[in-house]
């Protein structure tokens, strides 16, 4: 299996950075407001801590492409798509026009599904938009992910695939 990194954009780690502020921000309000760490700040402080660590669990952390597969990498559970017969692109505008139907829209990365005119429903795991990659998949899914590496990405998805390679369409 080939390794792909995929670093986090300035956009996710500014919108990361945001989160996190606030989230300290609140709790330590909430904790002043109540001048003395009750039980009620205890249990807000150990929930937004949870969630923000089982955040960090389920995010794209990078990929990996071998073994006719694509494997979105996480800390806690990956998921795998078959590559045999896929169509993989480079399109700088995949995510362009694109409402978030359900998933994250910026913490650690941007995972979901998603709907466009363009590409129609896809899975978005990506967390660089300047280096995006469309996979549509043999079952007709879609799934747009960023490595670092597009073209090299590319060309080990294609060589998985078994079809020719098609890169830059924005169709």
């Amino acid at each position: 299996m080939r390794q792909f990194t995929a670093t986090r954009s300035g956009t996710v780690l500014i919108a990361t950075t945001l989160f996190v502020l606030i989230l300290v921000g609140v709790a330590g309000l909430v904790a002043f407001r109540m001048q003395a760490a009750s039980l009620e700040v205890v249990a807000i402080g150990g929930l937004a801590i949870v969630a923000f660590l089982g955040m960090s669990l389920v995010t794209t952390q990078g990929y990996e492409v071998g073994e006719g597969m694509l494997v979105i990498r996480r800390a806690l559970i990956s998921r795998r798509f078959p590559l045999r017969g896929a169509l993989v692109r480079t399109d700088d505008l995949a995510m362009s026009g694109a409402i978030r139907v359900f998933g994250n829209g910026g913490l650690f990365a941007v995972d979901g599904l998603f709907y466009s005119r363009r590409l129609g429903w896809f899975r978005a795991y990506i967390r660089n938009s300047d280096h995006l990659i469309v996979v549509t998949l043999v079952d007709g899914r879609t799934v747009v992910v960023s490595p670092d590496d597009p073209l090299g990405f590319v060309e080990a998805a294609m060589r998985e695939s078994g079809i020719q390679q098609r890169t830059g369409d924005r169709s």
